[in-house]
Formats: structure tokens, sequence, C-alpha cells
């Protein structure tokens, strides 16, 4: 049986680690990146089931990325995180969402560790 596969972006990599690893006990397939061109990079190569993606990155940033995911028509599942203002967060939110972007969940940093492998567990189809 596949296991679902994960793309964790974040531009701090020790945060994009802890969600792999996080991912990769709840039974996904687990890769961290570092930055939006990495994300779209890796998506040319092998499409994702859940993308966890801080929406507040150099480079790129959230708006920037739905936009380009959508422009893919990515089927991915969206899990945003951000540690700052939480009307960003909900504006990029609402962005994903008028671009036909399924978004599976919204969390602020820092994570809870215990929120963050219940939407895995559900986005997986097992129970929290």
């Amino acid at each position: 049986m596949n296991r679902p596969y994960l793309l964790a972006v974040d531009d701090e990599p020790d945060m994009a680690v802890l969600v792999a690893e996080v991912a990769e006990l709840e039974g996904y397939e687990a890769q961290a990146l570092t930055s939006g061109p990495a994300l779209l990079a890796e998506l040319a190569h092998r499409a994702a089931d859940v993308i966890v993606l801080d929406v507040v990155m150099p480079e790129m940033d959230g708006i920037e990325l739905c936009r380009r995911l959508a422009e893919r028509q990515c089927a991915a599942a969206l899990v945003l995180i951000s540690g700052y203002d939480g009307r960003y967060l909900h504006d990029v939110e609402a962005l994903a969402r008028a671009h036909q972007l399924r978004v599976a969940a919204t969390l602020t940093k820092p994570l809870n560790l215990a929120e963050l492998r219940a939407v895995l567990r559900a986005l997986a189809g097992r129970n929290p």
C-alpha cells in the first residue's frame, strides 16, 4: 500500500524537518523543503497528496505560491501555517479557496504538534 506523499515547506529548515518527521510518524512519505521555488520544482516531478506550507517566506510568499499552485491545478490538500498576523493567514486561505485550491486546515506557529497530528490523521483517513 502506498503511503500518502507530503511536502513540508518552511524557510526555517528545522520547522520543515519537524513537520516532515511528524508526518512520517503518521504514516506519510514526507520531504522537507525550504522555499517556494523548491516546492514548485518538486511538484514538477511528483504530485503531493498534502502540502504543509508556511505562507510567509522570502522569494515567494503564500499569495504567490497559491497563484502558482492554482495555475498547475494542484489537487493536494493544503495545510497553511504562519507565525505572523492571523489576518494574513486568513487572507491567504481565502485566496487559495477562491482559486479552487483545497485548504484542509490553517495552523499558527508555534505549532501545536497534537493539532498537526490530528489534521494529518484526518487527511490520511484515520481517526484522530
